[in-house]
């Protein structure tokens, strides 16, 4: 995603004369601000938003979507973030909402607000936008995957699954489906995009946390309020799996499973752990403990490590960017309740 373009429309609310569009204010454009990140703050039932990072961590635009649309919401607790060609789509489940946006210029192009009940995560596959939702948090039988035309936004089909709903990833032609949330649930499920049916099932020990694949493994952190955590690795080529890691007792609830330059990371508290993708064994010592009070959002991108503050819950929130051996390099104020990240190229 560029935002060199966002950023000239924000800037010009800033540089008083530097509003036209012409080539060579594009130019400045580009000699000012160059690409960043997103982060996404969660918000309550009034409203989520989005705050903008330039790479140099110099520039922060709080209500990066408000900004450019004329104050336009996005709704109620902004879950995450996912993209496809040009476009950014933007899940708020507090509001049932998707927002689609101009991932170059971030302007509205259209909100898709039917046929959700609490969606959580997507990813666009082909034609296709699937959408995992959580609908009653009074059961795990209701939760569906939503799947909807990818040009017109029409809504297609609901895929149920008759268990947890949350992450989704598609990786070669699957669609994969972690069946856990909030220490609840249990299994991972792979949907054939070519008939929208569940091909297979493969249950988990404890709920999945979080989810990442490589080299055609899938990395399942399972975890729970009660017991040891786990890292399961899965064969997607068989749907098996072919390797449990168990944590020590002491690591309960651990959550933000990562995969980054030949490690795996994951947080437990304020702490952030990292292993080798080869470990056969996890042990208590964390890389470094970070300066969150409430760590809430995680993410390991260009050998940096981002953690996401929701201090009380109330505030305004923080994200700490350390070096890739822990030392605290950059401070940001940013909005209410930030939960996650979203990097553009």
């Amino acid at each position: 995603m560029k935002f060199k373009n966002v950023l000239w429309i924000l800037a010009g609310a800033l540089f008083v004369g530097c509003s036209d569009s012409n080539n060579e204010s594009d130019d400045d454009s580009d000699s000012l601000f160059d690409d960043g990140f997103i982060v996404i703050n969660e918000g309550n039932m009034s409203g989520g938003t989005l705050s903008f990072v330039d790479n140099t961590f110099t520039v922060t635009t709080n209500d990066l979507y408000g900004s450019i649309n004329g104050g336009d919401g996005l709704g109620g607790f902004v879950q995450s973030v996912f993209e496809a060609g040009e476009r950014a789509f933007v899940v708020s489940n507090g509001s049932n909402i998707i927002t689609v946006v101009n991932e170059n210029d971030f302007t509205l192009i259209d909100k898709i607000d039917t046929n959700l009940a609490v969606p959580r995560y997507g990813v666009v596959y082909g034609n296709r936008i699937y959408v995992t939702n959580q609908d009653s948090f009074l059961t795990t039988t209701d939760d569906y995957v939503a799947v909807f035309d990818a040009t017109t936004y029409t809504h297609i089909t609901n895929i149920a699954l008759n268990t947890a709903a949350e992450r989704i990833i598609e990786e070669n032609g699957k669609i994969i489906v972690s069946n856990g949330a909030f220490g609840v649930g249990t299994g991972i499920t792979i949907i054939d995009p070519a008939t929208n049916t569940i091909s297979a099932q493969v249950a988990t020990p404890l709920a999945p946390n979080t989810i990442e694949e490589e080299n055609g493994i899938l990395y399942v952190l399972c975890s729970n309020y009660e017991s040891a955590s786990q890292l399961v690795k899965i064969n997607l080529a068989t749907n098996s799996i072919t390797e449990t890691i168990a944590f020590p007792e002491t690591l309960i609830n651990c959550s933000n499973l990562t995969l980054e330059n030949g490690s795996f990371y994951f947080t437990k508290d304020s702490k952030v752990y990292r292993f080798p993708l080869t470990a056969t064994a996890v042990t208590d010592s964390p890389l470094f403990t970070s300066q969150a009070q409430v760590l809430y959002g995680f993410a390991v991108e260009d050998n940096q490590i981002f953690v996401a503050d929701a201090k009380d819950y109330q505030s305004a929130g923080a994200v700490y960017i350390y070096s890739a051996n822990g030392t605290l390099a950059h401070t940001l104020a940013v909005g209410l309740i930030p939960n996650g990240f979203f990097f553009v190229d």
